[in-house]
């Protein structure tokens, strides 16, 4: 009889906290090309309103070289390029700081990223340790198009390995204006104010002004699956419900958000619902833990107590673990 097949893994579990070292540097898997259809499922998904990634035409005539992509489709990728090596195993994705856009990205670009650990730090848990990073995405031209800092929670392999020693790095609270980059080539001079329909300039506004949006927009799962899975960020909370409920209880992610009616609303109308025992409505709470306003729905008494608990924190209105 022939001798039954060894199993062995094959497949990639992700670095633990452990893994991690300040200095190492990753060289992530699978350039992506930057194509048409990103630009069309990312308006199908957030739909833009900015002239030069919607015209081509208005992009040569303010000196670009094609209408560029929507910066943050840039960012998701080469964000996603970091995830099977950076936050496979995240318990929480924590804050991003000091993101810069340098070369404008069009279709036909591929973008590869490379990380710095530039931080560790150990939880008091034990169990668990941020991740300090500085990652960086470049064209085939070796130009950079985004970078960025992030720092996430990630899951330690053995609780008992020992501490590293702790490093925080010093990072910006804001980018400094001199320290952001204009592309080559970009002139407004006759910039067409009417074709970008923007009534106001920058003299219209003022400090302290407040403008009522009046679109809303209703949040699913169906936009966060499909965008996560678009810029392959494969970090399991995002599609795992078992490695969901694993997370401490504030941090587990709503299967949908739409379970609560969560609505993007205007600013004036108020949020109602049943109070709990600490006498905070379900809604104000949903309010206050996605920043956003919430009216009811329908099926509001049912839905609500189902729950919703805390995501994991991620690029505004973008995947990110």
């Amino acid at each position: 009889m022939s001798a039954m097949p060894t199993t062995t893994a094959k497949t990639n579990a992700g670095n633990f906290f452990e893994d991690f070292t300040v200095g190492q540097v990753i060289e992530h898997a699978t350039p992506r090309t930057v194509t048409e259809g990103d630009r069309a499922l990312y308006g199908a998904l957030y739909p833009t309103r900015f002239a030069l990634p919607s015209s081509a035409e208005f992009a040569a005539s303010v000196g670009l070289r094609g209408a560029p992509v929507e910066e943050l489709i840039a960012f998701h990728i080469g964000f996603g390029k970091t995830v099977p090596d950076v936050s496979l195993n995240a318990v929480a994705n924590l804050g991003y700081a000091e993101c810069r856009f340098h070369e404008p990205v069009v279709p036909g670009d591929t973008l590869s990223t490379r990380s710095e650990v530039i931080g560790l730090k150990e939880n008091s848990n034990g169990r668990t340790g941020v991740v300090y990073v500085r990652s960086t995405a470049t064209n085939q031209r070796d130009e950079v198009a985004v970078e960025w800092c992030r720092w996430v929670m990630v899951h330690k392999r053995d609780a008992s390995s020992p501490a590293p020693e702790t490093v925080v790095p010093e990072l910006a609270k804001v980018v400094d204006v001199a320290d952001l980059a204009i592309p080559e080539g970009l002139d407004f001079t006759d910039y067409d104010f009417a074709a970008a329909g923007e009534p106001h300039r920058f003299d219209d506004y003022a400090v302290g002004e407040k403008i009522d949006h009046v679109d809303g927009v209703t949040l699913t799962d169906a936009e966060h699956m499909m965008a996560t899975r678009l810029w392959q960020n494969t970090a399991k909370v995002h599609f795992n419900t078992e490695a969901r409920r694993r997370q401490p209880p504030h941090l587990r992610r709503p299967r949908h958000l739409d379970g609560a009616r969560a609505l993007l609303q205007r600013p004036g109308q108020r949020a109602a619902g049943r109070r709990d025992q600490r006498g905070r409505t379900h809604l104000a709470r949903l309010r206050r833990r996605h920043r956003v306003r919430v009216v009811r729905g329908p099926r509001q008494g049912r839905d609500l107590r189902a729950g919703c608990r805390r995501p994991a924190p991620a690029p505004g209105g973008d995947p990110g673990s």
